[in-house]
């Protein structure tokens, strides 16, 4: 999947070094935000008692105008400092918090912070926010909110880790409680810090322009009155800001639709200013044989658009301001001669009654105009199968928070993955068991029973081929030996009898990444391969293929799930010789779903690009992968590989491009839906227009990149038109509803 200096999902803010042109708005002493000693939970005198970790990393305490403090040595050191736990019972408080930092603002880019929940992405530290990054030299107060679940107790206190790229003297810490006033002082804090670094990183990259095609024209009098033309595109197609609406979108036309019971569908809708103009969306209910309530069943979104690396790969150094993030509806001021979109995403509760709903979403202007655009949304009258015998599964490190989880399950996943670290061998009695971690075990139970059937557990990157989930490490017994094979073999024997004890999805073995990079990681991958199935034949072995046409005729045999990100068609044909012989073996896909992702393209590569080659399932690069600022796509040595993340006011935010992926999720279980009812009720008919359908799903080009790299970068195959998934879907929507109605 990835290069192996990239595999661990590690905080890499290399590129912070490189501005020297951020800065962010700043906090001096007269604008700091005001507490009492009693709105002080818990603090910690960095520059004096504070228990600071990695003590040589922070110096030794300093002096300077009555103030004693300790230098953050920069270069992207690991620093890190204990709080006292300001709670009584329990791992972790049942409140947020906001933390206060006393320091000198000495560098041209923010510094990043951490905080310990014990399952976060670098070694159990997450994302919390970052401060400071003017480098004027003046002492100040820098505010971050921190969720509740983002705060765990570890030893003797709650871990904080900084990573910056340049020398910051901090004199103090302090947690306080939250109030609204703190809050939206330390949100705005944050976000104006990450805005000025991303301003800052465009100037070190190249821009990648964004070329528009089409022209404004003539411009109807009914929206030189209200100072804005609204329009209609679907979500397959982007609205970027230099978008202009084609002829035929123009005007507030009829928002159609249609969904199946418990099933999301996003509608966008977009306006083109023609002044500066504040624009305020709404929603009504949508009522017919029930109703769909707004806000809980009809959410609005506005769509923030912000630079992402575009124009190459992962690494590529050029950025374009892309649509990205769905954000919490609010009123937004639209600059004259560009675009705004809104998603409204309606998710159908799963006892809602089949039938017409009409409801109205409004655009309007500050002062006067506005638009209403009806909406037609219809409630089929039948569920879709959970079709969970194909896999729909993301590439992620290790445990996440429940909200991730439930982020997850919203949009289709019944698979996952993990990476070493939390299940640890250990030699016990001269048997190798798996040392499973608290976090993994109750992560392992909570997606259990969140509907998830499979786990794929890496042992890593293919850079640890001669270490498989260290293993050779903690036995001392080299892959290849009788000895590896008796200790691998235990250690997964083992891991499957907590899975079937302790309530697990099914624990599926990747011994490590990528081994089809070289013959040495093919043998070791093989003995692997030998020792699990000697010891534990039921267990199933995943194989990442990559883009190697051979590797389905070299090692098809000895891999259980092979896991493609191209020569769809050679593991296609690989797979039906296979079973002409009685072997029967599982192909997934994977493709990429993150920051930079477009809804159209992942939507094709979720759902009819996998099922045209026959694919069993599909995993996407990745979740909650990402480097630095998981919003800040251009402070890293790589792009953000996740669709979603926890932001500075402690909520998860999605992608467009998750949307996208659901969305293919959905088109194939439309897919598996209708091939089920139509052998059950034997109509060939239905089989022989499922399968022209089938054989006229759009291939999809390999990009560039990809066929560049070996499969390294860019997961994606790209079709010319992705309305035409709409199409195909409304095909097959058909059928089934014919079926339904045919006695």
């Amino acid at each position: 999947m990835l290069a192996k200096n990239v595999r661990r999902r590690v905080v890499i803010p290399g590129l912070l070094a490189l501005t020297g042109l951020c800065f962010a708005r700043p906090c001096r002493a007269a604008d700091a935000v005001k507490y009492e000693p009693a709105d002080v939970l818990s603090t910690a005198d960095v520059g004096g008692q504070a228990n600071v970790f990695q003590t040589g990393s922070w110096g030794q305490p300093q002096e300077e105008q009555g103030r004693s403090f300790r230098i953050y040595p920069g270069k992207d050191a690991p620093a890190r400092v204990a709080i006292k736990p300001w709670w009584k019972e329990g791992d972790s408080p049942g409140e947020d918090a906001i933390l206060a930092f006393t320091f000198k603002d000495t560098v041209r880019s923010p510094m990043i912070v951490l905080g310990w929940n014990a399952v976060g992405g670098l070694y159990g530290y997450n994302y919390v926010g970052q401060f400071g990054g003017a480098d004027d030299g003046q002492w100040k107060q820098g505010l971050l909110f921190v969720s509740r679940r983002l705060i765990a107790r570890q030893r003797d206190g709650w871990s904080i880790h900084f990573w910056g790229a340049g020398a910051m003297p901090i004199q103090r810490i302090d947690v306080i409680k939250v109030s609204a006033q703190r809050k939206q002082a330390a949100i705005g804090q944050a976000r104006a810090a990450r805005q000025a670094h991303v301003e800052a990183m465009k100037k070190v990259f190249a821009e990648d322009p964004w070329k528009q095609t089409g022209e404004l024209g003539e411009v109807a009098e009914q929206f030189r009155q209200t100072g804005f033309i609204p329009y209609v595109r679907s979500y397959n197609r982007d609205v970027y800001p230099g978008s202009i609406p084609a002829a035929q979108e123009r005007g507030a036309g009829p928002l159609q639709a249609y969904a199946t019971p418990g099933e999301f569908e996003p509608i966008q809708v977009a306006a083109f200013a023609l002044k500066d103009v504040t624009l305020e969306a709404a929603v009504t209910d949508l009522t017919g044989p029930g109703i769909l309530q707004a806000g809980r069943d009809v959410v609005v979104n506005w769509i923030e658009c912000t630079a992402v690396r575009s124009g190459g790969g992962s690494s590529v150094r050029k950025w374009q301001v892309k649509p990205v993030w769905l954000r919490v509806n609010q009123p937004r001021r639209v600059q004259a001669n560009t675009s705004q979109a809104w998603y409204l995403t309606i998710h159908v509760p799963t006892d809602a009654k089949a039938g017409d709903y009409k409801g109205t979403f409004t655009l309007s202007a500050e002062g006067g105009g506005k638009a209403d655009f009806p909406i037609q949304f219809k409630v089929l009258p039948f569920a879709l199968d959970k079709a969970d015998h194909v896999g729909r599964g993301a590439y992620v490190s290790g445990p996440v928070t429940d909200d991730y989880v439930q982020d997850m399950v919203e949009h289709g996943l019944n698979c996952s993955s993990t990476w070493q670290g939390h299940l640890p061998p250990r030699l016990l009695d001269g048997k190798c068991l798996a040392d499973t971690t608290p976090a993994m075990e109750r992560y392992l139970r909570q997606l259990k029973q969140a509907g998830f059937v499979r786990m794929v557990y890496f042992g890593g990157g293919d850079n640890r081929y001669a270490n498989p989930a260290n293993v050779p490490g903690a036995t001392k017994a080299k892959v290849g030996t009788p000895e590896f094979e008796k200790y691998y073999g235990q250690y997964w024997q083992d891991i499957r009898r907590q899975e079937k004890q302790k309530g697990w999805p099914e624990m599926i073995c990747c011994p490590f990444d990528e081994p089809v990079k070289t013959p040495e990681k093919i043998q070791h991958y093989l003995s692997c391969y030998d020792a699990v199935k000697k010891a534990s034949p039921e267990t199933q072995v995943f194989c990442v293929f990559m883009n190697r046409n051979w590797a389905a005729g070299r090692l098809g045999r000895q891999a259980d799930i092979w896991s493609c990100n191209g020569a769809f068609d050679a593991a296609q044909a690989q797979k039906k010789a296979l079973a002409e012989q009685g072997v029967h073996k599982l192909f997934y896909t994977y493709t990429g779903c993150m920051a930079n992702s477009r809804p159209g393209t992942v939507r094709y590569n979720s759902g009819f690009g996998p099922w045209k080659f026959d694919a069993d399932g599909v995993y996407f690069w990745a979740y909650l992968w990402y480097a630095a600022d998981p919003f800040n796509d251009l402070d890293g040595a790589y792009t953000d590989w996740s669709p979603a993340a926890r932001d500075v006011d402690g909520r998860i935010y999605d992608c467009v491009g998750f949307e996208g992926w659901r969305e293919g999720v959905d088109d194939r279980r439309y897919v598996e839906t209708c091939l089920r009812m139509a052998r059950e009720k034997n109509r060939k008919d239905v089989l022989d227009e499922m399968a022209e359908l089938h054989k006229g799903i759009a291939s999809g080009r390999e990009s560039q990149t990809s066929a560049r790299t070996r499969g390294l970068d860019d997961f994606f195959f790209r079709i010319d038109d992705t309305n035409v998934l709409d199409v195909y879907r409304a095909k097959v929507v058909a059928m089934i509803l014919e079926m339904l109605k045919a006695k």
